[in-house]
């Protein structure tokens, strides 16, 4: 068969997810193949924006103690962050006179080797409460189980005791409704391809495979089609809409239909 784009942009016989992740298309045409054979799906390519969240509701809080013992909450924009755009934030909330008046007070560094975090404390008895259900520092290796870190004599830094995991996405499963046959790890699964993300945050990840795999189809007439794409746990992604109060960044994905010989 001729070529097929599924793509998420509002039109007519289209369904769309809260989450923009998901597509639903009617075809105006049934496509009919013959009974007598059999047929699969093949990705030919995919653009996704790699926009998923890594903070979100669960995780966009820094609870932190100055040297007056006075307690400041930061809550950071849902979205997708890089350590050094949490610095950023970070300096732009410190710097404020009635949080602490110094744009460097707090800033998280890597360990290359260990894929650990270094927290760094501008000034001495500054601490961070690692402990609120919503607390970032979980995400950067600060598990709750550290409680309260720093509150050094003078300036100095803290080390994470777990690795950091700001990639919370390292798999885009794309997924359609009408096949069978693959396997995502021991589980029979409809996944038509996989795609890693492999560009900077908010660019667009082109995936143009070399060798099309051929996923067979459930059925030989096709009403509808359904799309989905996922993490690699099976959740559905944000596709930054911040939980469905937004318009879902764009994604597409190319596919042709052949005989199975």
């Amino acid at each position: 068969m001729d070529l097929t784009l599924i793509d998420n942009t509002p039109s007519p016989n289209k369904i769309i997810s809260s989450l923009g992740n998901q597509v639903t298309v009617y075809f105006e045409t049934s496509i009919n193949l013959d009974p007598k054979k059999k047929f699969a799906i093949e990705v030919v390519s995919a653009d996704i924006m790699y926009c998923m969240p890594n903070v979100d509701q669960t995780n966009n809080t820094l609870s932190y103690i100055t040297a007056d013992n006075v307690t400041h909450v930061m809550t950071f924009e849902i979205g997708l962050y890089y350590y050094q755009d949490i610095n950023y934030q970070i300096a732009l909330f410190c710097q404020e006179s009635a949080n602490g008046g110094d744009a460097s007070l707090i800033q998280f560094e890597p360990d290359e080797g260990t894929s650990k975090m270094y927290v760094y404390f501008d000034s001495a008895h500054i601490s961070i409460d690692c402990t609120p259900a919503t607390s970032i520092m979980n995400m950067l290796g600060f598990p709750p189980s550290m409680g309260t870190i720093g509150n050094l004599s003078s300036p100095g830094y803290v080390k994470s005791v777990n690795m950091a995991n700001l990639n919370s996405i390292h798999n885009i499963l794309i997924k359609a409704n009408c096949t069978q046959g693959s396997y995502h790890n021991s589980q029979t699964s409809n996944i038509i391809s996989v795609v890693t993300p492999n560009v900077d945050s908010f660019s667009v990840i082109q995936h143009r495979p070399l060798h099309l795999i051929p996923c067979s189809l459930r059925y030989n007439n096709l009403d509808y089609i359904t799309i989905t794409l996922t993490d690699q746990n099976d959740d559905d992604v944000d596709m930054g809409t911040q939980n469905g109060t937004l318009a879902p960044q764009l994604w597409s994905v190319q596919f042709v239909i052949v005989e199975i010989k």
